[in-house]
């Protein structure tokens, strides 16, 4: 074997190995990369029609992707940002409500912005409130009578212009008329119990009111007042009282701010009305606008920028690659496992990836990567394109003891490492080096790899002392064994030579009073590099 063979891990393995994460697309790091696909994109003026190429692999905890984005020929990253939609359990969605109510179980979304290196912001608290929806009252238990009396129900206040009225009729306190009706609308009910709508809830921005009633005179003073979030309010605060009109029917809009509202994101508000004699107030429509904290939507087609992936490593650069020698953007990503729920369900894995990096569609703003081409129907589980990962769902090799029939120490330098069956093994590799293995790197020596028998004999050593290390393979990972330390001291020899550093005394302890050493290993964990 040359020495290139000798320090490469068995492609067929399907498990990524030494990726170095800088954001250069490097043949040696992706050649055990399960798939490389190649797609056209046909881009702005400014841009290159042409192919790009999406990479795809994994390793026992992490999910990697590649993207060379061959057409994208310009380094500017104004605006720039990458998204990236996962389904990883088939779930069955045709709705943005539908891929709400499955993100983290089953949906998932990682959105980057490159421009200033962060997850993708879901509010922009510096631009305009956007509206989220309309509402009303939800129910009567919502409506108290404080002062006065009431007649009608809650269907008098949805229509307005239909004569039918929630009525409210003063009563007498000393020598006044008044009324009171204080409201509490519960704001949770118009939101769903998904992440997106939860968000949303807890991020009010504020509420507009919208009244259209009438009295049946004009009247000394109507006002709405609206209370503090602990539930109190203040008749003297001119931030929290708003006069309304009197008289013949009209409209009054009011806006009554998110911070006012209850911990349990209930608005609490009050109409209250003076005057020397009996009146009526009619309400006959009342209404709420509901306004979030600007969603920080970066393109037309309206995706919702929510990252359900927040533990991320993200890298980009600009220059040349296999796929093209001149210069364009290239990202590589790695994601977790455990930032992915149900992956571990025996479904193929479905992906959307996208962005505008000023690379768009001609006009549009954006460009994606899905089964439908120019557009971003990611709540839509067709729209992906779907991926069968071999470590999908997730089933390495079982634990298995290495040994040797050397002699303690071996005097001829040629002896059998035999190794037990691991359960669910495929293929097995063995690898060497003068020094304790504590990870696999390039500077271990790759002796052999795709045995499926379980021996393989080592022959013409020299004096000096060994390790050896086997790796049982299957399509979804890999397991190692123990590390086997055998020392070769051949009689005749004059002399025991330095080994790798070990000064002469150290080898001639060893000798004496080390026969054979086995040190366990451990299932591979976090201090394996890949």
């Amino acid at each position: 074997m040359d020495k290139d063979e000798q320090n490469s891990f068995p492609e067929s393995s399907g498990v990524m190995h030494y990726i170095n994460l800088d954001g250069v697309i490097n043949d040696a790091e992706w050649a055990t990369a399960q798939y490389k696909t190649q797609f056209w994109l046909n881009v702005d003026p400014d841009h290159i029609d042409g192919n790009n190429y999406l990479y795809l692999g994994e390793d026992e905890d992490n999910l990697y992707i590649a993207l060379d984005l061959c057409s994208d020929n310009t380094s500017d990253d104004t605006g720039e940002w990458l998204g990236l939609w996962l389904n990883t359990d088939n779930s069955k969605t045709s709705s943005k409500a539908a891929w709400e109510d499955n993100i983290d179980n089953g949906t998932e979304f990682l959105m980057h912005d490159v421009q200033n290196d962060r997850n993708w912001p879901f509010f922009d608290e510096s631009k305009a409130p956007s509206i989220y929806s309309s509402a009303k009252v939800n129910n009567m238990s919502e409506i108290n009578v404080v002062d006065g009396t009431l007649t009608g129900d809650l269907p008098d206040l949805v229509v307005d212009g239909d004569a039918a009225y929630l009525q409210l009729n003063s009563s007498l306190n000393i020598s006044n008329h008044i009324t009171r009706l204080d409201f509490e609308i519960n704001m949770s009910k118009n939101f769903p119990s998904n992440l997106i709508q939860q968000l949303l809830l807890e991020n009010i921005n504020q509420i507009q009111i919208s009244l259209y009633s009438r009295t049946n005179i004009t009247i000394t003073s109507n006002k709405i007042v609206f209370w503090y979030s602990n539930g109190t309010y203040n008749l003297n605060d001119p931030d929290q009282v708003v006069n309304i009109h009197s008289g013949g029917l009209g409209w009054d809009y009011l806006y009554f701010g998110g911070e006012d509202l209850t911990a349990d994101r209930i608005m609490k508000f009050s109409i209250f009305g003076n005057h020397s004699s009996a009146f009526t107030h009619d309400l006959d429509n009342l209404g709420f606008l509901i306004y979030s904290h600007h969603v920080n939507t970066p393109i037309t087609s309206n995706i919702i920028p929510y990252s359900s992936i927040n533990n991320y490593e993200i890298k980009w650069s600009f220059g040349p690659s296999s796929n093209n020698a001149t210069d364009h953007r290239m990202f590589e990503i790695m994601i977790p496992k455990s930032e992915l729920q149900n992956y571990e369900t025996d479904e193929d894995l479905g992906i959307i990836i996208g962005g505008y990096g000023t690379l768009s569609f001609d006009l549009m703003g954006y460009w994606v990567y899905a089964t439908n081409d120019d557009a971003f129907e990611y709540y839509i589980n067709s729209e992906y394109r779907h991926y069968n990962l071999n470590m999908k769902p997730f089933n390495p090799p079982n634990a298995f003891v290495l040994s040797s029939d050397a002699g303690t120490p071996d005097l001829d330098g040629e002896f059998t490492l035999n190794w037990d069956s691991s359960n669910g093994a495929d293929n097995y590799s063995i690898y060497a080096h003068d020094f304790p293995i504590n990870e696999i790197n390039e500077s271990i020596t790759l002796l052999n790899d795709g045995l499926t028998n379980n021996s393989i004999p080592i022959t013409n050593l020299s004096q000096g002392i060994y390790y050896y290390l086997a790796v049982a393979y299957n399509e979804t990972g890999y397991y190692l064994s123990n590390v086997l330390e055998i020392i070769v001291g051949i009689p005749g020899v004059s002399g025991v030579p330095i080994v790798s550093g070990y000064e002469v005394y150290l080898i001639v302890a060893l000798i004496s009073s080390i026969s054979l050493g086995v040190i366990w290993r451990k299932k591979k964990n976090s201090s394996i590099k890949h």
